[in-house]
């Protein structure tokens, strides 16, 4: 008899976790984005925005861009061989050497451009400097095709004896 007295119902206990509930549901609805945003999904947001403050740092890295600028260079300058503009060719070539002076690839591509146009002195320079660079395979020099004008030239014989250095 007193039990009843104490524990209400259990239809009004359970009448109760509904209307909560729907008032939930309610408050959802009616939520902002950003209200929903701030107070439920903080922790994903705040990764998402350090993973877009990381992509924008790689995104201006100098090192990065300007790699991107030698590769355009590059393949511009792979275009406008392709087309015998040679002028061209060097032209970008130039500019790809101003970002990686080191490139013994870009050196050696120079130096068969400057031979095709038969411009000895500037085409065993670029080979020099490729050789300085640490050019991988040297038997190029003596069976590429666009290097045959510069082996023909006298200074070629003291370039090749002298280890192919100037």
């Amino acid at each position: 008899f007193l039990g009843a007295f104490i524990l209400p119902n259990l239809d009004q206990l359970v009448a109760i976790p509904a209307i909560l509930g729907f008032v939930d549901f309610l408050i959802f609805l009616t939520m902002s984005r950003d209200t929903f945003n701030e107070r439920y999904n903080k922790d994903a947001l705040q990764q998402e925005q350090r993973q877009k403050d990381i992509a924008r740092a790689k995104a201006n890295d100098p090192k990065r861009l300007l790699n991107k600028q030698y590769e355009k260079y590059l393949k511009h300058a792979q275009a406008s061989y392709k087309d015998y503009e040679y002028a061209d060719t060097i032209k970008a070539l130039l500019k790809a050497i101003e970002i990686k002076y080191d490139d013994p690839e870009t050196h050696f591509f120079l130096a068969r451009c400057y031979s095709v146009i038969e411009d000895t002195d500037k085409a065993l320079n670029h080979l020099d400097m490729a050789i300085a660079f640490n050019l991988q395979d040297t038997e190029r020099i003596k069976t590429e095709g666009d290097l045959a004008f510069l082996r023909v030239q006298p200074e070629y014989g003291r370039f090749e004896e002298n280890g192919f250095r100037l």
